[in-house]
């Protein structure tokens, strides 16, 4: 189960945490969120369902994997 933060800004956290994401931004009518992560996070696979999830909502994410450790400006502009 996992629960909801509002700082003003939603952090969800806990087992199912992403799956929940997808009702919030379907509740919100977001439909092409930016999913930022690492190229290795998406060769091992470890988004897949999240993707599909999405998908399956309605929601088409635009991916950028080209984060690396400790980013830089440029790679913050590239995004």
């Amino acid at each position: 189960m996992s629960f909801a933060l509002c700082l003003p800004r939603i952090s969800l956290s806990g087992e199912n945490a992403l799956f929940d994401l997808v009702g919030h931004l379907a509740n919100a009518e977001i439909r092409r969120p930016l999913v930022v992560t690492e190229k290795a996070l998406v060769q091992a696979g470890l988004l897949d369902g999240l993707l599909r999830s999405l998908g399956g909502a309605g929601i088409s994410p635009a991916l950028f994997d080209g984060v690396f450790a400790n980013p830089t400006d440029s790679l913050v502009e590239t995004a």
